[in-house]
């Protein structure tokens, strides 16, 4: 069964308002033959901008493999934009998307625009407030006994408590079992006998029937006679008295209480010194003494404003991680530099750098140095481009905390000492 492809492109541009956003994506709209469905006010995010969102349909369609043909159905449309750098597509069933962030290959399409998200959705996109659509379940093949058989079945009644209370009441109703009686008996009357009252009955002592013969289930009568118990008497329990720190003084027909240590000490009588037990190793490890390392990004981007800066700072660091926040910023001769941190890992700060290096996928990186307990290894763009992402620099390091016992809430942890601008390690 072949199921359809909607395409669903967001452009970030910048404008002022609404009817700016549209006009400036009208040529772009026109030229991918889709429709405007929506504009969004993201400028608490991206300030200054809005978000135009465009459908379209695709020509792509999914047979048995949905990864596959959504995947495909973005990079043919990324192909047809006619951007000259290649891009990653991420599947997740039932979309795919990937992201527009080269500069030039965006400007080309929408001049003020800063980034193209296209996504790919199975059979329609999910407009605001709908959710998306699941993929129909497949149709179960069988032989036509198997098909006969299911088309035959009787529907499930829609009301489950009448069938329920059906079930109760009969099995609740008592169901006669057929007796089959003996010939040479008398019939069985199938009416139940009321309940007996309990009878009292007097154990006595029963005569034997021959002499030197008795009845072992009877009981003498002389056992029920009442005999008379002597009162009884309480355990005493005598407390011993406690005597601490006593000596044995010689010449005494008694212990006398006397000072564990002698006011004099005897020159001759070494007495160690007993030293308390150490507290438990465990009861002193806390969770901050061992902090997880925390990586972070350097993102270079040659541009004249803020914003366009932190798009290429959020968009590769969103191929590492699913969130980030920007933790730095610095501004200098046509040059913006931002520092996202990317949150803790629970590896070395070696395994962390060169697993972010291998998500990003981008040729010539340095080799990596260690800066005391920190790990840093860095990308520069060759040539330089005139706009874009210029330099790049991913580092990881463990926390130092200054006191491990210090646990007041709200107290930040002493990272380790501050290193150099990270601008000035970029050779531009």
């Amino acid at each position: 069964m072949e199921q359809s492809l909607e395409l669903l492109i967001t452009v970030v541009v910048a404008a002022e308002n609404e009817e700016q956003a549209v006009a400036a994506c009208t040529p772009f709209v026109e030229r991918v033959d889709g429709r405007i469905v929506r504009a969004v006010d993201c400028s608490t995010e991206d300030p200054g901008c809005w978000a135009v969102s465009v459908i379209r349909s695709s020509s792509e369609t999914v047979t048995k493999n949905p990864s596959a043909g959504l995947s495909r159905a973005v990079r043919v449309f990324v192909r047809g934009l006619a951007t000259e750098s290649g891009y990653r597509v991420a599947c997740e069933p039932p979309t795919a998307w990937t992201i527009i962030d080269d500069q030039p290959s965006v400007h080309a399409l929408v001049p003020a625009g800063e980034r193209i998200l296209v996504e790919a959705w199975l059979d329609r996109v999910p407009l605001p407030g709908e959710q998306p659509q699941p993929p129909p379940s497949p149709i179960a093949t069988g032989s036509a006994d198997t098909s006969v058989a299911a088309v035959n079945q009787p529907e499930e009644p829609a009301d489950k408590a009448e069938v329920t209370h059906a079930l109760r009441e009969v099995r609740e109703e008592p169901i006669a079992l057929p007796v089959t009686a003996d010939p040479d008996e008398n019939p069985v009357v199938a009416a139940e006998p009321p309940p007996a009252e309990p009878i009292a009955v007097e154990l006595t002592t029963v005569p034997a029937s021959e002499p030197g013969l008795e009845d072992p289930t009877a009981i003498p009568a002389a056992a029920f006679e009442p005999i008379a118990l002597e009162p009884e008497i309480e355990d005493v329990v005598l407390e011993e008295p406690v005597i601490e720190d006593a000596i044995l003084v010689e010449g005494a027909d008694s212990m006398e209480s006397a000072p564990a240590q002698p006011d004099i000490e005897d020159p001759e009588i070494e007495v160690e010194a007993v030293a308390p037990e150490p507290e438990p190793l465990a009861s002193l490890v806390t969770e901050r003494e061992i902090p997880l390392a925390r990586l972070r990004l350097w993102v270079e981007v040659a541009t004249e404003r803020a914003a366009p800066a932190e798009w290429q700072a959020r968009a590769v660091a969103s191929r590492i991680v699913r969130t980030a926040t920007i933790s730095d910023y610095v501004q200098r001769d046509g040059v913006i530099g931002v520092g996202m941190d990317l949150g803790q890992v629970d590896v070395s700060p070696a395994q962390a750098v060169l697993a972010a290096v291998s998500a990003l996928g981008r040729p010539g990186w340095s080799p990596m140095r260690w800066d005391g307990d920190t790990a840093t290894i860095c990308w520069i763009a060759s040539p330089s481009p005139d706009s874009g992402v210029i330099g790049l620099e991913l580092s990881c390091s463990v926390p130092y905390v200054e006191d491990p016992m210090d646990d007041m809430p709200g107290t930040p942890e002493l990272l380790l000492p501050e290193q150099p601008n990270r601008s000035e390690r970029f050779s531009f």
